[in-house]
């Protein structure tokens, strides 16, 4: 009998000593980890697992160890024993689904957010990371459900203030957007991406001035960051001040010489000023970056096409169309470098196309008027031209192409009323037969 309890004497001193060494251990670990020395803190959770291989803090902390170095497979497996010896750690459930977040596994991801949900419905931060998977999913009216959640449990949640506008410049709701993000610039006047996000939504409502300010708080709160020069840049091309604009896309690349936008915003500003051998260099560094970029091959199209070489432009255009047949500025460009090529009918097809995608196109119906007359086939040039004018009657030019039309038919009053409209229009006569027929 004392033989036995000398034996059991002698195993809870064993164990109140493996459990005091495991705590040690696992303070130790704490200590690392909070000096960001994790690699030294994963060795001091490891020893104290060996002391006590059930001891769920020692693996949840390893686990957020392992995630820290983004070592997201060995974080997911420390969670999951954390989980198998606490199958109700919200918390581990929020860690691991992050990890499997990180490995694009997002619907495993939801599955543990889900989990975690349902054992503490008061996890801010967990509504928020289903709203970024949601994103991801382009799930945007879903992800925006979730982050209302988030922000109702914790309002001062700046970034889901700031996500929350980001999703809503998605779906076009600008000024919804606006009033998110200046709550999480309130918030934090510190995050630079906010600002560049409300600059965004700003300058889609064609609000400039206040998308430029935005630019330049942006700068003003971190000046290496790259995307506020490439908003401001494209702001002051807009603003023809195109000389600043290279000055800002030039940092832009300075800061981030992988930025696309940046090239690509750079070739407009030098298209527009007539230097298409810098515009293409940078439209080349914009396709070796992404070279599925359609606009890129359109507005390499265009250079060509006004170096005056048409039959690269169209094969320039084409490509642009195999990677997007709804492109439509590359069905009325290769449209006019057919023209150029004296391919009328092959014209005529391109304007018809880019005109079923975007009716309203009136350069692309007028030039499908024109190039019909120049077949001699009046009629149809006449429907054009009654439809631009329907649509759009202040185009002085039209209403003297359908005046020239119905003079040629003998309907003199009626082609002298559309001379006399386009000369109000500033559209002077400069033919013989309108000179002579409609006199003053």
């Amino acid at each position: 009998m004392k033989a036995s309890i000398l034996l059991v004497i002698a195993f809870v001193l064993t164990f109140t000593g493996k459990a005091q060494n495991a705590q040690f251990l696992l303070q130790e670990g704490n200590s690392f980890f909070n000096n960001k020395a994790f690699e030294q803190a994963i060795r001091s959770y490891t020893e104290a697992i060996k002391e006590m291989p059930q001891y769920p803090e020692a693996y949840f902390n390893r686990g957020c160890a392992y995630y820290e170095l983004k070592r997201y497979n060995e974080s997911i497996n420390d969670f999951s024993k954390v989980i198998q010896l606490m199958p109700r750690h919200a918390d581990a459930y929020h860690k691991r689904g992050v990890d499997k977040f990180y490995l694009n596994d997002f619907q495993g991801a939801l599955a543990d957010f889900n989990q975690a949900l349902s054992f503490d419905s008061d996890l801010y931060d967990t509504y928020f990371a289903m709203a970024l998977i949601k994103g991801e999913l382009k799930q945007y009216n879903n992800a925006l459900k979730d982050l209302d959640k988030a922000i109702i449990l914790n309002p001062g949640f700046w970034q889901a203030y700031q996500k929350r506008g980001s999703f809503k410049i998605i779906l076009g709701e600008f000024e919804s957007a606006i009033a998110d993000l200046d709550k999480s610039i309130e918030l934090n006047p510190k995050y630079p991406e906010a600002l560049v996000n409300r600059a965004f939504a700003n300058s889609s409502l064609k609000m400039y001035s206040r998308a430029i300010a935005d630019y330049d708080s942006a700068i003003a709160v971190d000046s290496l960051y790259s995307l506020a020069y490439v908003g401001r840049g494209y702001m002051r091309c807009l603003g023809m001040g195109y000389q600043d604009a290279l000055s800002d896309l030039n940092q832009a690349i300075a800061l981030d010489d992988h930025s696309m936008m940046a090239y690509y915003y750079r070739s407009n500003v030098k298209t527009l000023l007539m230097d298409y051998a810098g515009a293409l260099s940078d439209i080349d560094k914009v396709l070796q970056l992404d070279s599925n970029y359609v606009d890129a091959y359109t507005d390499k199209g265009i250079i060509k096409a006004r170096q005056g070489k048409h039959k690269e432009a169209i094969v320039l255009f084409t490509q642009a169309l195999r990677l997007d047949s709804s492109e439509s500025r590359a069905y009325y460009n290769r449209a006019l470098a057919k023209l150029d090529l004296k391919d009328e009918q092959g014209a005529i097809m391109d304007l018809g196309v880019a005109l079923r995608i975007n009716p309203d196109n009136y350069d692309a119906l007028f030039k499908r008027g024109m190039t019909y007359l120049r077949l001699k086939n009046t009629e149809a040039a006449l429907q054009d031209f009654n439809q631009l004018i329907e649509l759009y009657p202040m185009l002085g030019e039209v209403y003297y192409q359908r005046g020239l039309i119905k003079l040629k038919q003998g309907l003199k009053e009626e082609g002298c009323l559309d001379i006399k409209s386009a000369k109000r229009l500033g559209i002077e006569p400069r033919d013989a037969i309108a000179n002579t027929m409609c006199p003053e």
